[in-house]
């Protein structure tokens, strides 16, 4: 049956399930990746997800890359989408700070990676994820794309006050804490 409806029911019983896996409609396979991602069965994972490691579709790949799976390749995958997916992984990011693509960038920034390298890029996206990061907000809130510095003005206003309301506790202060009050 080529019917999508029918094909995703028969998938959703896990029936010979290496047999979509060579489907020739992009949706389908697709549709298996997601499948199987979401069972969360490692088992399955192990037979299913071989079968697609080098779909041709990209979606399908970085269903896999978003899993975990595959990574060392995807890290070098012709497709921004998918090398987007290892970033989030938090894997190859040595490598995918110098990727061409915003989208990757900003994964590699939110990990928190390569920050004082990004944090000049040309693409205001890119440093916004750098700033969000709490990365010298004393320089972003004079940035030149209005929506980077309104990333940094409450991340500097939270250090600012942290500064001027200093905590400090006394020897007074600790002295009626006993082990039995530190206790959780």
């Amino acid at each position: 049956d080529e019917s999508s409806h029918v094909l995703n029911n028969v998938i959703e019983h896990n029936y010979n399930l290496e047999k979509f896996a060579e489907h020739p409609n992009d949706r389908v396979r697709h549709g298996l990746a997601i499948h199987v991602m979401k069972s969360h069965d490692d088992e399955l994972k192990s037979q299913i997800y071989p079968l697609l490691k080098d779909d041709r579709n990209d979606h399908v790949r970085e269903i896999l890359a978003s899993d975990g799976y595959y990574l060392d390749q995807y890290v070098t995958d012709e497709s921004a989408y998918v090398r987007s997916s290892v970033a989030q992984n938090g894997y190859g990011l040595e490598t995918l700070v110098n990727d061409d693509d915003e989208d990757v960038l900003m994964r590699v920034a939110e990990q928190g990676y390569g920050l004082d390298k990004l944090k000049d890029h040309p693409s205001s996206f890119v440093r916004g994820m750098v700033a969000a990061q709490g990365y010298q907000p004393e320089v972003f809130v004079n940035d030149p794309s209005e929506e980077v510095a309104e990333v940094a003005r409450p991340i500097l206003a939270e250090l600012e006050w942290e500064r001027t309301h200093e905590v400090t506790l006394t020897e007074e202060d600790l002295s009626c804490l006993t082990d039995d009050t530190l206790t959780l």
